[in-house]
């Protein structure tokens, strides 16, 4: 009886053992798919509205941003899809959960937003014209905080990122705020009014024709055979280190190629250490006067980074560019600060270790 007993008491325990890591796969792979999208998401190609917005999306992660101008009583106001916080810890995490500040706010967005407010003023002859039709390109867009905001003052947005996941999360973005597909809890983008049944006014902001998502990475040459990414642990809006759970061979385009001879107001590289090769590639563009102002980061994880930084200034500088510190309006305190042309070196060079500063440049006004 006792040989019987312990038989029966193993098998159930097996059992138990088994539903437990039944359930525990299940789990694993439900959180897979909440970091990658469903199958279906997966494999959308076109980024026509009309194509892709047939699926369902919960509201836990959609966040309502909102930023305010400071020469009338306009909002800008849309929702953006995060990743879950438990696989994108940096900026899905931050702007869910207010690390960088206020919730559903980010500093990379209020940088830009303080430069298209302040040149909007007749008392500023620098800054971006981020006007209804100017357009915005954005190199390493990550889930795309910024050329939303973009999108929503009407500028036709060109969004480049090299890891799909956070393609997906823009599409969703899109969707939503072009009024194709309505969360199915509304509570956490009440603030947005009725986004679902288009009474924001902004649908068209985010049509095929304004709102540009390219799976690439950006750099000096096309190289359609790509080269291999990898996210790096818990931060999907980095490649540099890898390490990561995403990764990808991803082809690579130029700015001259990909924007063709549109004049560009306004772009913003942070582009993993790539933002000189991005400008190479966007030579025709420069020699012509076609890119007006330039927001690009200064990377300070390496020596060879620091001497692509001045590189960057260098280039910028013998097309004309002026140079701007941003550190008040990513704090939203102040508009860009004036750095003379002949100690962006010295400041660039003074930028901390393991620092990730952003820097304007911007092209004087024409006459």
């Amino acid at each position: 009886k006792m040989k019987r007993l312990f038989g029966w008491t193993l098998i159930c325990t097996s059992i138990c053992i088994m539903f437990r890591n039944s359930v525990l796969d299940r789990e694993i792979r439900i959180r897979k798919e909440s970091l990658t999208g469903s199958k279906k998401l997966i494999s959308r190609e076109s980024i026509g509205i009309d194509n892709f917005c047939h699926f369902e999306i919960s509201s836990k992660f959609i966040v309502a941003m909102q930023y305010n101008s400071l020469a009338s009583n306009e909002s800008f106001k849309y929702a953006l899809s995060v990743h879950d916080p438990v696989f994108d810890t940096i900026v899905s995490n931050g702007i869910l959960n207010g690390i960088f500040g206020l919730k559903g706010k980010y500093p990379s967005v209020e940088e830009i937003h303080l430069i298209c407010e302040y040149g909007s003023r007749s008392s500023y002859g620098y800054f971006a014209d981020c006007s209804l039709g100017k357009t915005f390109v954005e190199v390493g867009s990550a889930i795309g905080m910024v050329s939303m905001y973009a999108a929503n003052r009407g500028m036709r947005v060109y969004a480049f990122d090299p890891l799909r996941p956070n393609i997906d999360r823009m599409h969703e973005s899109i969707c939503v705020n072009s009024g194709q597909i309505c969360p199915g809890d509304k509570s956490n983008v009440s603030k947005l009014g009725s986004v679902c049944n288009g009474s924001v006014g902004k649908e068209a902001f985010y049509s095929r024709h304004n709102f540009n998502i390219h799976w690439n990475l950006v750099g000096a040459r096309t190289d359609q055979e790509g080269i291999e990414v990898q996210s790096e642990p818990g931060n999907l809006a980095a490649t540099m280190r890898g390490g990561g759970s995403v990764r990808a061979r991803v082809s690579v385009v130029t700015l001259d190629d990909a924007v063709a001879a549109q004049p560009v107001e306004l772009v913003l590289l942070t582009c993993q250490g790539h933002e000189l090769d991005a400008l190479v590639g966007a030579r025709e563009h420069l020699a012509a006067g076609r890119l007006r102002n330039v927001v690009w980061r200064r990377h300070t994880t390496t020596l060879e980074l620091g001497e692509r930084a001045m590189e960057t200034a260098a280039l910028l500088a013998a097309h004309g560019f002026a140079f701007f510190a941003l550190d008040e309006a990513r704090e939203g305190t102040g508009p860009p600060r004036p750095i003379p042309q002949d100690q962006i070196i010295e400041y660039l060079a003074t930028i901390p270790q393991d620092t990730h500063i952003n820097i304007l440049a911007s092209l004087p006004p024409r006459r």
